[in-house]
């Protein structure tokens, strides 16, 4: 069984999707982005790239 349940789709962009989700253990919502099965290799290598900038990120909760 997954740790995470999607729950909504909150948007859609030029390669990807973004889902609110929950994880299983203790409930936590947070937001999951999936690449769309048609992206390219150039596309897949944006992502990565969003992935290591948002990945630097800190942000005071």
């Amino acid at each position: 069984m997954s740790r995470y349940r999607d729950i909504s789709q909150l948007g859609t962009g030029g390669f990807g999707e973004v889902w609110l989700c929950r994880r299983e253990d203790d409930g936590q919502m947070f937001a999951k982005k999936k690449l769309l099965p048609s992206v390219d290799e150039d596309g897949t290598n944006r992502f990565l790239r969003e992935v290591r900038l948002l990945a630097q990120l800190s942000h005071p909760m």
